[in-house]
């Protein structure tokens, strides 16, 4: 193991946003997708997504209590300065935590376990490599320093046509993806299923760099969050993109800060 990098001198800057779909917002359901992010000790970045079911009751509070509870998992359990391999382990951890964090809400508030339907993605970056895990639609990509732009996980579909997995869901193990990826990378980001057709290739999944580029550059040159997640909603809620999809949508890009 090498020494630990000064979290200081490793910058990430984050642009992300959740909106309603206007599917949603016609049939006056609220927005079922959650998003989250967190710096680890060692200057790596941690980002999730979660995208509940549209036909759960209380899909809202299964994604964000997925979202909130694998990212808490990875902050508290990231090895510093590890191989990237053996940050997998505590990718599953995160999982793992999510779900039963949904039972307990399940218990706790009385209704059933498939009220609380969430989807859900993590992916941790840094300088030399990535780790994803996923369950559901959506994806992860990661950008590579030659800027190449890489698939860490793909969209999962579930038995029927326009259905998915959920955390939630019997054996959901069974469709757990976990990557690593040992290279030096320069950014990343997540998605949820809104965005599938617009930012991959279908039917492979492959990611659509024409989609990818400007939003990791619009990432690296705006470090003012603020500005970041009005930049993504105003993205997000553009013709470009509603015309396409009227599914709840979320992305969460972020990009190594440029060199002073």
């Amino acid at each position: 193991m090498g020494p630990a990098t000064d979290p200081s001198a490793v910058k990430w800057q984050i642009a992300a946003a959740s909106v309603q779909g206007t599917g949603h917002a016609r049939l006056g359901l609220p927005c079922q997708d959650a998003h989250g992010s967190v710096l680890l000790p060692d200057g790596a970045l941690a980002l999730a997504v979660a995208d509940g079911a549209g036909s759960a009751a209380r899909s809202e509070v299964g994604s964000a209590e997925a979202v909130r509870v694998a990212l808490a998992t990875v902050a508290a359990a990231w090895p510093e300065c590890a191989p990237i391999d053996s940050h997998l382990g505590v990718i599953r951890a995160a999982f793992v935590a999510a779900r039963a964090a949904l039972e307990d809400v399940a218990d706790r508030d009385q209704c059933a376990l498939g009220d609380l339907a969430t989807t859900l993605i993590v992916l941790c970056l840094t300088e030399r490599g990535a780790v994803a895990g996923q369950v559901g639609d959506g994806a992860a990509v990661v950008q590579h320093a030659d800027g190449r732009i890489e698939a860490m996980t793909r969209p999962q579909t579930g038995e029927y046509l326009n259905t998915t997995v959920f955390i939630t869901s019997q054996g959901w193990e069974d469709d757990l993806q976990l990557r690593g990826l040992a290279d030096e990378v320069t950014g990343g980001a997540a998605f949820s299923d809104g965005l599938e057709m617009l930012a991959l290739a279908m039917p492979a999944g492959e990611p659509h760099a024409p989609f990818f580029g400007p939003i990791l550059r619009f990432a690296q040159a705006t470090p003012d969050a603020d500005e970041a997640r009005q930049g993504i909603e105003a993205f997000l809620t553009s013709p470009r993109v509603t015309d396409r999809a009227d599914d709840d949508l979320t992305l969460v890009a972020a990009a190594l800060a440029s060199p002073a």
